[in-house]
């Protein structure tokens, strides 16, 4: 993935310079993968937890804001995470002895709060054994544009960024917009309430979320 948007990059414009990493950012080289960046684009896997956590706390170190789009279905949605705004940890209530199951479900839920593609989708198509999950193309592009236009506002700051605790979500299959802010993230009482319908959701799948995990730390891994 990493090459073939590299040599996309340099079709559109032949001298821009390309540093890839493509064998994933671990503790290994995440001070390379910041070095002299302005913002980071969230690209990781939804099942890469480890590798996403350790980005959001580096770049918020090296005060770099991160800007993030999920396809859920066929909706989208679009955040930021900026250095002296709410941590990534506290917005979606992340911390040590947590499962793999309870950290996903936390990080889904936090990622839509309102939810709404949840009357379409089917528990059942989301595999925790093979690490895969149900979106569409549709979704794909509609967070490419969300995200690009966030990304301008980041490098050409003619506005704040929308950074949680704020969210926005578009499911044009439904015809709904929604804007809003978590005050408390994932801690409100409203998002707990949520937390246990999402679990219930996927009851059946808790023990095979535990016991495959999630993708190791590039950097870890004996091949890595």
């Amino acid at each position: 993935k990493a090459e073939v948007m590299a040599e996309i990059a340099r079709d559109i414009h032949p001298g821009v310079e390309v540093v890839s990493f493509d064998r994933g950012v671990g503790e290994h080289n995440i001070d390379d993968f910041l070095r002299g960046v302005d913002v980071v684009l969230d690209g990781i896997d939804v099942y890469a937890q480890p590798a996403r956590l350790l980005l959001y706390r580096r770049a918020r170190e090296a005060g770099i804001p991160v800007l993030f789009g999920a396809p859920l279905g066929l909706s989208g949605t679009v955040g930021a995470f900026v250095p002296g705004g709410m941590r990534y940890e506290d917005y979606f209530d992340l911390h040590e002895g947590l499962s793999p199951f309870e950290t996903m479900i936390r990080f889904i839920v936090g990622l839509a709060p309102q939810g709404r593609h949840w009357s379409y989708m089917r528990p059942e198509d989301v595999q925790p054994d093979e690490h895969a999950g149900s979106s569409s193309a549709a979704a794909i592009s509609l967070i490419t544009g969300m995200v690009c236009t966030e990304t301008l506002v980041a490098l050409l700051k003619r506005r704040p960024l929308r950074a949680a605790p704020e969210f926005t979500q578009y499911d044009p299959y439904l015809g709904i917009f929604r804007h809003g802010r978590l005050r408390w993230g994932n801690r409100g009482p409203l998002q707990r309430l949520k937390l246990r319908f999402i679990a219930s959701k996927f009851a059946d799948k808790i023990e095979t979320f535990n016991h495959t995990g999630f993708q190791p730390m590039p950097g870890t891994a004996p091949d890595a």
